[in-house]
């Protein structure tokens, strides 16, 4: 008891108005993890996993991680992908996110703070190539956690509409959620657009393109949807945001 109250004090001692980061490995992959200052880890916590692009540094992640707001009680887990020669290393392929990550984030978490987890909901996010990882992770990852939603930035790639069933299986249709820009041609679009003929209850959301560039798309998003416009019509109600 001694020690977790030693933890938890040392934990609260390194709170800055910014927040924590703490570094931790899930297999071949660096992690961090991120607790807001706004975070009461004795409250039931929602862990939200982002899936970057290529070629995010460690630095560039955090600063975006660090500057957004969040109004409830989360955890960001961002697992770094550096295998590929997009993201500086010397593969063709990323490595697969292995089994177990969020388990380990807890435990990395709990042993910082000396607190234990009560995770009430896991939340996927993934931006541009980080789809394809976030996907082949959650098909890996144990079926039992509390997954609410998977939200693709700009980040629907592959065409075949079938590589999606183990999310839906997962959620539902209705809490997957795409986000493509406001091209009509975008490659992004167009596979939603595919997607839309199998599962027809997915989320499809269209960011303005004069305000919204790619990286915008992940940067300045609104992760709770909280003032986003659903396209349901994508080729005839095509309301920008």
């Amino acid at each position: 008891m001694k020690l977790l109250l030693e933890k938890w004090q040392k934990f609260i001692n390194e709170q800055t108005p910014q927040g924590v980061f703490v570094p931790h490995k899930h297999g071949r992959h660096e992690s961090d993890i991120y607790i807001p200052p706004s975070t009461d880890l004795s409250k039931p916590v929602k862990i939200i996993t982002y899936h970057h692009g290529f070629g995010s540094s460690r630095n560039k992640l955090r600063n975006m991680i660090q500057n957004r707001k969040y109004n409830k009680n989360v955890i960001i887990a961002t697992p770094l992908y550096t295998r590929h020669s997009r993201d500086g290393g010397k593969g063709k392929a990323r490595a697969i996110l292995a089994p177990g990550y969020i388990k380990n984030v807890m435990d990395t978490v709990q042993n910082k703070t000396g607190q234990p987890i009560n995770l009430e909901r896991v939340r996927s996010i993934a931006h541009s190539a980080g789809g394809p990882s976030m996907r082949r992770w959650a098909k890996t990852e144990d079926p039992n956690l509390p997954h609410s939603s998977f939200d693709f930035l700009d980040a629907s790639y592959g065409r075949d509409p079938k590589r999606l069933k183990h999310l839906t299986d997962l959620v539902g249709q209705g809490n997957l959620r795409f986000v493509t820009g406001g091209i009509p041609s975008s490659k992004t679009r167009i596979n939603v657009e595919k997607y839309k003929k199998s599962y027809p209850e997915i989320k499809h959301y269209s960011a303005n393109p004069e305000e919204y560039t790619h990286d915008d798309i992940s940067r300045k998003w609104d992760w709770d949807f909280s003032s986003e416009t659903t396209i349901d019509e994508p080729e005839t109600n095509t309301e920008k945001i």
